[in-house]
């Protein structure tokens, strides 16, 4: 578990890339890679970063008080 990054994932239902971050995070399941992975409403645009981005910072500086 130390080994690995932490990684956080998410996307909206209707972003344009949906699969192929799909086809990442069942590669990481696949490899025991230890992640985050969260799918909600929304698209690949700002409206959506901006109602997510207080769950990112809040992610990421859980991680901070870790070694």
């Amino acid at each position: 578990p130390g080994l690995w990054p932490r990684v956080y994932m998410d996307m909206g239902d209707n972003d344009r890339e949906r699969d192929f971050n799909l086809q990442v995070e069942r590669l990481l399941t696949q490899l025991g890679v230890p992640h985050e992975w969260r799918l909600n409403n929304g698209a690949h645009d700002e409206a959506y970063w901006s109602a997510h981005v207080s769950e990112y910072l809040r992610w990421y500086a859980a991680g901070w008080d870790q070694p």
